[in-house]
């Protein structure tokens, strides 16, 4: 299963507005984003055997419980749901569901959790820059 992890490029913390953002140190936002990165990565199926144009980005946004646990349902943020999306659009948006939901609860530094109560990630296989 680890051979998938390579296609998790990117995983993004909505933790605070923007303009908060920069009051977050560099170091907890990349131990966070890697730690999910990882536990993520192992779960996912990859987009290998979908077609080129299935192989799409999905971003997701979910609560996480103090242990880890999700505590909220997930949003797709993107791609937004259309009602004549593709079914291989649809398979895309189920595995990044499946590797989210499968891969909790997340082991996370517990003294962190005001950094990863919200999270916001970003997973497939396309490389995508921060924006914060």
């Amino acid at each position: 299963m680890m051979r998938y992890m390579s296609h998790l490029l990117t995983i993004a913390l909505v933790v605070v507005p923007v303009l908060a953002w920069k009051y977050i140190q560099a170091g907890d936002r990349a131990e966070i984003s890697e730690a999910l990165q990882r536990q993520i990565g192992y779960c996912w199926q990859g987009v290998d055997d979908l077609s080129e144009a299935a192989k799409i980005d999905v971003v997701l946004q979910f609560s996480l419980g103090r242990d880890g646990a999700l505590e909220s349902d997930l949003t797709i943020i993107d791609p937004s749901i259309k009602s004549q999306q593709s079914m291989s659009d649809v398979s895309a948006i189920g595995r990044a569901v499946d590797a989210v939901s499968k891969c909790a609860p997340y082991n996370l530094p517990a003294n962190k959790y005001k950094i990863w109560d919200q999270v916001e990630v970003r997973i497939g296989p396309k490389l995508v820059n921060l924006a914060s």
